[in-house]
């Protein structure tokens, strides 16, 4: 297919882009690239953004009066937003699917935002500003339908974000959880999710210090319900470089 115009885009116009295989980001684009992208295409249901330098608030300032229905976004290493771009992006409330991993200016806020999503499913803010208490709001919200959470590498937080998350009176179906590289979670942290008795599939503690046999143990002895069957429900436990886990615990 050729192009109808001088400035028309084709598949193979694109693949002349990269035609070496050397593109390795898109660093020159800025706002007004991706609000072009956004509002020029009505149908787009999925954003994927990973290492957006120049990527701001702005993008997403005036996304609630577009017609468009995202539903699945990521916007990895996309260091300028912060919690007010966020707001703006799940003010559509369709989103199921977010990944905002490295998005260091992300914090607290973000997640007051992000619990009013009643379909989202996976959630990931790895490496961002969290702390225990916003966790406390995913617990008053999205934490209903999610599925998949990320908060790996998130050095405010504490064990304490356990009992902050995992509120005794909200409904839960959290299957997978990834809790690696936060420097401050301990034996504590474990012993709080067990006795939440959150029958997770996945659970990721690598590269945590703190963690011991002991969380071993406590996940294994675990009660899953009332009718007494002890053991965890666990298909994949990740303890790789805890500093305190022995081969006895094991």
């Amino acid at each position: 297919m050729e192009p109808r115009l001088a400035f028309d885009l084709t598949n193979a116009g694109i693949q002349q882009i990269n035609l070496h295989g050397r593109l390795k980001h898109l660093s020159l684009v800025t706002d007004t690239g991706f609000r072009t992208i956004l509002h020029s295409c009505a149908k787009i249901y999925k954003l994927r953004i990973c290492h957006g330098p120049h990527l701001t608030d702005l993008v997403f300032h005036d996304v609630a009066a577009t017609s468009l229905t995202l539903t699945h976004v990521s916007l990895r290493w996309c260091n300028l937003l912060t919690n007010h771009g966020v707001a703006r992006l799940v003010s559509n409330g369709n989103l199921s699917v977010l990944d905002l991993r490295d998005c260091r200016n992300i914090g607290d806020e973000a997640l007051r935002s992000i619990s009013n999503l009643s379909k989202l499913k996976p959630l990931l803010v790895d490496g961002s500003d969290v702390s225990d208490m916003g966790l406390s709001q995913l617990s008053k919200g999205a934490m209903s339908s999610l599925v998949s959470l990320s908060i790996r590498g998130c050095k405010r937080l504490t064990d304490n974000c356990i009992s902050f998350l995992f509120d005794e009176s909200s409904n839960c179906e959290l299957r997978e959880l990834d809790l690696s590289n936060i420097p401050n979670l301990s034996d504590a942290g474990v012993l709080l999710l067990a006795k939440r008795r959150i029958p997770l599939f996945e659970l990721r503690m690598r590269q945590s210090p703190l963690i011991s046999g002991t969380s071993i143990m406590v996940l294994a002895s675990m009660k899953v319900d009332e009718e007494g069957w002890y053991g965890s429900s666990l298909w994949l436990l990740d303890l790789y470089n805890c500093g305190g886990i022995t081969q006895l615990s094991i």
